[in-house]
């Protein structure tokens, strides 16, 4: 299971590929998370991985963000462009999955990701505007910035999935059912993930980033903390309370159940609540 560090890169194959930041380590000091790896970044996206505290979310215990595994990026919005790029495709089927973090994201019709033809032309886009609640999330698939369809987000993390055919373009915020944006036409050569143009203020923060041909790749299973199970157990409530009582234990997995921003005893509690009553708890309901 890859997640979000980034430090090795699979291309789209016949089956699925990722391009995604990538860190097991169970301790955050020896672990190195690196955009590197994307054919092509921009701007200063800042590596979050417990033990920069630059961006000032570190702490004891840790609380910089991150939804999956050990690591995540933040891209600071507003100063100028700041993504990564996954370039040298041609690609008629696309389909894309992350988590966003978009507490701290202020704009209207903000472009937090892009993918682009052949000659550089916006094909379709995610874009979000912070004018009400925890925001909206909001898809285009003309490429003109015009925002078609769009729906709520969530305070805490969000994820984003979206599914391309080389004409039409259906989009899911938090599993729910799909949207379905304007047609475009073009084969994807390039996605873009962060601040697209320097758009809006404040930050958004990324993580597992999963791109396919075919089969989509659906949510994560909240609590797992093992990716050889398919349910939740005491031992994922074992591990999250020892990631949140440690500044140095940093566990695998989806450790940030109630999907608020931080792995804390809250989210150790929760899942040892869904264990009570049964020795395991399946993924299709934590998702």
């Amino acid at each position: 299971m890859t997640k979000f560090s980034k430090n090795s890169k699979r291309l789209l194959g016949a089956a699925a590929a990722c391009a995604l930041l990538v860190g097991w380590s169970v301790s955050s000091q020896a672990q190195t998370c690196t955009v590197g790896n994307w054919d092509a970044s921009s701007g200063a996206l800042a590596d979050m991985d417990g033990t920069d505290n630059s961006n000032g979310l570190v702490g004891t215990p840790p609380v910089f963000r991150r939804y999956a595994g050990p690591c995540a990026f933040e891209a600071p919005f507003g100063g100028g462009p700041d993504w990564v790029e996954d370039s040298g495709m041609v690609e008629s089927n696309y389909i894309a999955r992350f988590y966003v973090y978009l507490n701290d994201l202020t704009g209207d019709d903000v472009p937090i990701f892009e993918a682009y033809d052949g000659s550089n032309a916006a094909l379709f886009g995610v874009y979000f505007t912070s004018d009400s609640g925890a925001g909206v999330i909001g898809f285009d698939a003309t490429g003109n910035g015009i925002v078609d369809q769009s729906g709520s987000a969530e305070p805490g993390w969000n994820s984003v999935e979206l599914s391309y055919d080389g004409v039409n373009l259906l989009a899911s915020i938090n599993g729910a059912d799909d949207l379905s944006a304007a047609s475009s036409s073009g084969d994807v050569a390039a996605v873009r993930l962060g601040d697209i143009d320097g758009a809006g203020g404040g930050s958004a923060v990324f993580d597992d980033f999963d791109s396919r041909r075919t089969t989509r790749p659906g949510r994560l299973c909240r609590g797992l903390t093992d990716a050889t199970r398919d349910a939740l157990t005491f031992a994922d409530a074992i591990a999250i309370f020892n990631d949140a009582a440690s500044n140095s234990t940093v566990t695998t997995g989806q450790p940030d159940y109630n999907e608020d921003g931080l792995v804390t005893f809250s989210d150790a509690i929760a899942v040892f609540n869904r264990s009570v009553s049964a020795s395991t708890r399946p993924c299709a309901e934590n998702r």
